[in-house]
């Protein structure tokens, strides 16, 4: 690892730290509107090590990498994959994703249902009712909700490009479009 880098693992609920450990190989990555990714590698090179990397937990363990005196990227361990190469070494691979990758791997096991609600509303009843599970609350928060500000429903239009019209009973449609977005392919 990069010497400027410091690698926290902490308890994903408690947030209690774990350990310090070595990273090498590290890439990551942050995005805004979809998860982050980190990927390194933990070198084992005797049984001390081993026995400290075997406190990590896929999916209960959160790491920070550090810069300095920041952090500068913070997720969640989702995959540690043991290695030894053919030299005798062995070192566990590690994947993790920002903690917004959370919820792409809760299932609802509900029937919910939002009328007439803001998106960003929407996205905090979600967030409160994965968090609201037993066990399943890791800290996520969010900003109080503003005064509400009416809501504007995008009237759909079904658009037919030149080259795809309908042709006999055929209700294939090329592309549906509303005001700021598209999908393709609907049928």
């Amino acid at each position: 690892m990069d010497a400027r880098y410091r690698a926290v693992f902490t308890d994903l609920r408690t947030d209690q730290a774990i350990d310090v450990l070595p990273l090498r190989e590290v890439e990551y990555d942050d995005y805004l509107g979809k998860p982050g990714s980190l990927t390194a590698t933990i070198p084992v090179p005797d049984t001390r090590m081993a026995r400290r990397v075997r406190e990590l937990v896929e999916g209960r363990t959160a790491v920070y990498l550090e810069r300095g005196d920041e952090v500068c990227w913070g997720g969640i361990v989702w995959t540690l994959t043991p290695a030894t190469d053919d030299r005798g070494l062995t070192t566990v691979g590690l994947q993790a994703a920002t903690f917004d990758s959370y919820a792409g791997r809760r299932y609802i096991r509900a029937n919910l249902s939002f009328t007439a609600l803001d998106h960003l509303e929407i996205v905090r009843r979600l967030w409160d009712y994965m968090q609201g599970s037993e066990g399943g609350h890791i800290g996520v928060e969010y900003e109080p909700t503003a005064p509400p500000r009416p809501v504007r429903w995008p009237t759909a239009t079904v658009t037919r490009p030149w080259w795809r019209r309908r042709s006999g009973n055929s209700r294939r449609w090329n592309r549906v479009s509303s005001t700021g977005s598209r999908c393709t392919g609907i049928r």
